[in-house]
């Protein structure tokens, strides 16, 4: 239940304001109609997101999991950084700017990752304490 949970909210906030929802107005704008849009677009997700699904477990099965996230982020940058290129106006991508935003966006990767390797080493100090005390209750 606790997953489902976290996949409804997480999927609600990541959703709103999207291109998937932008589109879905415009089509119910187009059509004029609520139920028909509405379950079209519904079973879009559901197809859409069942391939996500299982692509993700089988990777999950073969790739190491922080090995798929920095795979997914630096894919996530990357249409970031496209989608500012084609949309910028052109005078605004001096060589300075540019510059300027990769080592902006580097040390945002700098700081994300060491914020990952403390939250672990927290972790991992959680779990060695919990089984000291096992022990001591033993």
């Amino acid at each position: 239940m606790q997953a489902f949970i976290a996949s409804l909210i997480f999927v609600v906030l990541a959703e709103m304001g999207d291109k998937t929802q932008l589109a879905t107005i415009a089509l119910a704008i187009k059509y004029n109609t609520i139920i028909t849009v509405w379950m079209g677009t519904t079973l879009g997700m559901i197809i859409s997101d069942g391939f996500g699904i299982i692509a993700g477990n089988v990777m999950g099965r073969h790739i190491p999991e922080r090995a798929i996230k920095w795979a997914a982020a630096l894919v996530f940058i990357a249409f970031g950084g496209y989608g500012l290129y084609e949309n910028l106006p052109k005078d605004l991508l001096t060589p300075l700017s540019v510059g300027a935003a990769f080592v902006i966006l580097a040390a945002a990767i700098y700081a994300a990752a060491r914020l990952g390797v403390a939250k672990q080493r927290r972790r991992l100090d959680d779990i060695a304490a919990c089984k000291i005390e096992e022990k001591g209750e033993s």
